[in-house]
């Protein structure tokens, strides 16, 4: 299962307490686990666990929003690298 297919799984069984900024979800074995929403150690180290509450259940859109930006300002429609990089 790749990335994607591995978030939309987790997001269909996880659940979101935004009134205490937790999100409660079902680790390896199927082990209940909760983890707080703004845990980013904790939700990066599995695979697609942000992705699955940030990007699909909460619809984040900053990282498509930045693009459009980055792509606006850009002469050729494309981000440019950083100087030096």
């Amino acid at each position: 299962m790749d990335l994607d297919g591995a978030a939309a799984a987790l997001a269909e069984r996880l659940v979101i307490d935004e009134t205490r900024d937790i999100v409660h979800w079902h680790g390896s074995g199927g082990r209940p686990e909760v983890t707080g929403l703004h845990d980013y150690r904790a939700l990066y180290a599995v695979p697609g666990l942000y992705e699955a509450v940030y990007l699909i259940r909460l619809g984040m859109r900053s990282p498509q929003l930045l693009a459009q930006v980055l792509a606006s300002v850009s002469p050729t429609g494309a981000a440019r690298p950083a100087p030096g990089s």
